[in-house]
């Protein structure tokens, strides 16, 4: 896996260090540990707290006024001061896109490299990747709205938590109540458990649920256009729950999907879902965190022709 990547996790870890009162050295101390060398301890210094690495680079190198070495109060005074400069905005930002587990992202490389073609994974709970092959835990494969827990209780599991902002977004566009939600989950033989739960589902057998993965394309590289064709698609899904070593795609990509425009029979889940994490066959890992970034990206023709990209740059979804 190339050094040139970022991932997701040590993001977290960084703006979780910092706001904890971590110093820069015991985040550039943590980075180094994990084997990353300095050009990328300025990368994930960039990305985690909204800088430039150029400027990353820079601060980190700079010592005191009689040169050398810099110190720990050196990266405070001069890297720290960037930080905290930022911190209203790195604090309240959403979180950096994640897998559930650090072996996906081998898995979705391999895929990407064996195929010859970009996979781009919609962004997933870590919380979720220790109940994967978890007795007692299956794959949510329902077609009803709900979402992994972030947070304790049993974070990672799959729930209908009414006090979900995720949640009520998604009831509030398809125009259902919540106890109309409960209701549809008891009919198809799963049941909510109590707010002590965190209102976790679980089926007749008492297994609870962890999420899928969901694809948002899978292009092929020399062509610009969706791998996902046919009986290739299901072969290409077969090929990477293989790698992945269990089935957690369950479905085709949200791109190839035939209401992906349709904000009514799309629903709350039309148009693009991000952020996402894409993953190319030399071996590199994008993060999209806005539109802006697919635009950018290496299929965006593919791209602005599926979610009928205009020139002002605006997607106007249903149309």
């Amino acid at each position: 896996m190339s050094h040139a990547n970022v991932l997701g996790h040590v993001v977290r870890s960084l703006r979780t260090m910092r706001a904890s009162g971590a110093r820069i050295a015991e985040l550039v101390e943590m980075m180094a540990a994990r084997g990353i060398e300095d050009v990328g301890i300025a990368r994930y210094l960039a990305t985690a707290f909204g800088n430039t690495t150029s400027r990353m680079s820079l601060f980190l190198e700079l010592g005191s006024e009689s040169g050398g070495t810099p110190t720990a109060e050196d990266l405070e005074r001069n890297v720290g001061s960037l930080v905290d400069a930022k911190s209203e905005t790195w604090m309240a930002a959403p979180p950096f896109p994640e897998l559930m587990r650090l072996r996906d992202y081998a898995s979705f490389l391999e895929a990407a490299r064996r195929f010859d073609c970009a996979v781009i994974v919609c962004a997933a709970n870590p919380a979720a990747g220790p109940l994967i092959g978890k007795e007692g835990f299956r794959c949510y494969d329902l077609p009803l709205v709900a979402f992994s827990r972030r947070d304790p209780p049993n974070a990672g599991a799959v729930a209908a938590d009414p006090h979900d902002a995720r949640l009520r977004h998604s009831l509030a566009e398809c125009g259902e109540t919540y106890d109309a939600l409960v209701r549809l989950f008891h009919d198809a033989g799963v049941e909510v458990l109590g707010q002590e739960e965190g209102f976790v589902l679980v089926d007749e057998r008492g297994r609870r649920f962890f999420e899928p993965y969901l694809l948002h394309g899978v292009y092929d590289r020399p062509s610009r256009t969706t791998a996902w064709r046919g009986h290739e698609g299901e072969q290409l899904r077969g090929a990477i729950n293989r790698l992945l070593g269990t089935e957690l795609v369950l479905a085709g990509p949200q791109d190839d999907w035939s209401h992906r425009n349709d904000p009514d029979d799309g629903r709350d889940l039309h148009g693009p879902r991000l952020p996402a994490i894409g993953f190319m066959p030399n071996g590199r890992i994008d993060n999209y965190l806005r539109e802006s970034d697919l635009v950018d990206a290496h299929f965006s023709p593919e791209w602005r022709r599926l979610y009928l990209q205009t020139t002002s740059g605006e997607t106007p979804h249903g149309q």
